[in-house]
């Protein structure tokens, strides 16, 4: 795993991430048609440019306002030390890297969340990791072999009676998962210099 130290959002960030997938880009690459994705891909690698927009809408501002008050009460809950790498990149797979939340050590890492309470309360009541959420969660652990666990935190603190709900992930319940999209991140790869050759060749 290699860790890149910059600030989430800034000019850096977004210059690293150019040609990668991330942990957002790795549903449409698991998705039945992924060509829209090839084209971004190749078009960052090309032009060294990135469609990526600067716009924060105000319940997105929230979750960045409210993400430092969840770590530190996931922690004082826990009693983890949280670390917050800026960019974590595979090392056997270059193009694939994410934003960690947090890491606790090399073999644990928070992925935090503060939604809106309704769907806060859905996701206690579920009582498993968010169907929107699971292609984010896998790719933490594709990143990183050593990761052995990962708590997923939702962070409400409107919800006074339970404003945090930990749900811990372990590296076994996720692997067959994992085992799947790293294959299928191959085979994307080899689409890629394919689509990439018919094109420039």
């Amino acid at each position: 795993m290699i860790i890149h130290n910059c600030d989430q959002g800034s000019h850096e960030w977004h210059q690293i991430r150019i040609g990668k997938i991330t942990g957002t880009r790795l549903k449409k690459m698991l998705a039945k048609d992924n060509l829209s994705l090839l084209d971004e891909l190749i078009a960052e690698e090309e032009t060294g440019l990135t469609d990526d927009d600067d716009f924060v809408s105000e319940e997105m501002q929230r979750g960045i306002d409210l993400e430092p008050l969840a770590i530190q009460e996931y922690s004082n809950i826990t009693g983890h030390e949280v670390d917050h790498p800026c960019l974590i990149q595979s090392s056997e797979w270059p193009i694939l890297m994410m934003s960690p939340d947090g890491y606790i050590g090399t073999t644990g890492a928070v992925e935090i969340k503060c939604p809106k309470t309704k769907n806060h309360i859905k996701y206690i009541r579920q009582g498993k990791i968010p169907n929107e959420y699971k292609e984010q969660i896998w790719c933490y652990f594709m990143v990183n072999p050593e990761l052995q666990w990962l708590d997923f935190v939702s962070y409400d603190p409107r919800l006074t009676k339970k404003p945090i709900w930990i749900l811990h992930i372990t590296r076994d319940q996720v692997q067959e998962d994992v085992n799947d999209a790293l294959w299928q991140l191959g085979s994307f790869l080899t689409k890629l210099d394919n689509y990439r050759n018919e094109i420039f060749f």
